[in-house]
């Protein structure tokens, strides 16, 4: 339930928040520990839609801190 919760609220923070918002000191924990959360499943069964919010949340916040994967692809060649 925890997964589920955290990353639903990340989706709407990382869609919500400033830049500099999103790289507070409190975001980056919440981040690294919805990430520790995942890990600690060690394939153990867990809910589709708690892992997609989770995922997207992630997803969107690494896209407005890191930038897109597209932004990397000239730096491979």
């Amino acid at each position: 339930q925890r997964i589920s919760t955290t990353g639903h609220t990340l989706e709407w923070l990382a869609l919500a928040m400033t830049d500099e918002e999103l790289r507070s000191p409190w975001m980056q924990n919440a981040v690294n520990s919805l990430v520790l959360l995942i890990l600690d499943l060690n394939d153990g069964p867990a809910d589709g839609g708690s892992l997609y919010h989770a995922a997207h949340g992630l997803h969107l916040y690494h896209e407005r801190v890191f930038g897109t994967v597209a932004e990397y692809l000239p730096l491979l060649k």
